[in-house]
């Protein structure tokens, strides 16, 4: 999981398609089974079509990474995030918040191309 949300974050133009059933995340998960999810009272599946519709988007669409976190930043208020994971064990832990995504999403846009573009200047 990490390897995959690691290039998501560094690579602003690339392409993601958005789905409602397991995905790359969840590929190595050992428990993934045929019908979905294997843990008891998950709905990963419901919120994905959750989050899907807040963004106005569909399962099987395609954007950037770049144009994902753009629409997070839009139409994610705190009132949503907690709707959408207010039950959710990681935000129970401590290990998500709605804080926490801004400052995220605020931190990747004011790093990216970050150095792209600029000359190093030589010592002569």
């Amino acid at each position: 999981m990490g390897r995959i949300a690691s290039r998501i974050c560094r690579q602003k133009e690339l392409r993601l398609r958005l789905l409602d059933s397991p995905d790359g995340i969840c590929g190595e998960c050992p428990n993934l089974t045929v019908q979905g999810c294997g843990l008891e009272g998950n709905s990963v599946a419901a919120t994905d079509r959750q989050v899907l519709s807040l963004l106005g988007l569909s399962p099987g669409q395609e954007l950037s990474a770049g144009e994902c976190r753009g629409l997070l930043r839009e139409r994610l208020t705190g009132e949503s995030f907690e709707q959408l994971c207010g039950e959710c064990s990681w935000r129970k832990k401590g290990l998500c918040s709605f804080e926490q995504l801004r400052e995220r999403l605020a931190s990747l846009d004011g790093t990216e191309g970050a150095g792209k573009g600029r000359k190093k200047e030589a010592n002569t």
